[in-house]
């Protein structure tokens, strides 16, 4: 027989903290590595690639698979951000730029976007549109 009030368990306190802690560590994990999701850097003087990821989509990880076998050999002259559906910060952007998922924005020195790629792609046809968009 407890001796505690009728329904409470100490123990389950303890448990929601635990499990909470658990799922922000996991949708931390989910986040491409790497990347600055600090969407104001665009138009501050350097050519930007926007990566809009989706952590529920495949096709996402497929874009990200191609953006991060390329991204260093493009680092001295474009910066990489990501800009995740699931923050209200990057779903404002989304909204404006009226994109969605596994897509890739590609931003001017000054600003001006330049050229939008969708769905999944080969690093080669990532390659060749970085190439031609910031003409490299």
């Amino acid at each position: 027989m407890s001796t505690g009030k009728p329904g409470s368990r100490p123990w389950s306190k303890w448990m929601t903290l635990v499990l909470l802690l658990a799922t922000g560590l996991f949708v931390i994990k989910q986040l491409p590595s790497g990347y600055s999701s600090d969407l104001d850097r665009i138009g501050q003087g350097r050519n930007t690639v926007v990566l809009i990821h989706d952590k529920m989509s495949a096709n996402t990880l497929h874009v990200m698979e191609a953006v991060d076998a390329i991204r260093d050999d493009y680092a001295d002259d474009i910066e990489f951000l990501v800009a995740d559906v699931n923050t209200p910060e990057s779903a404002a952007f989304i909204r404006q730029q009226n994109v969605n998922g596994a897509t890739i924005l590609m931003f001017a020195a000054d600003g001006r976007r330049l050229q939008v790629l969708h769905g999944v792609l080969s690093i080669e046809a990532l390659r060749m549109a970085i190439k031609e968009a910031f003409q490299l």
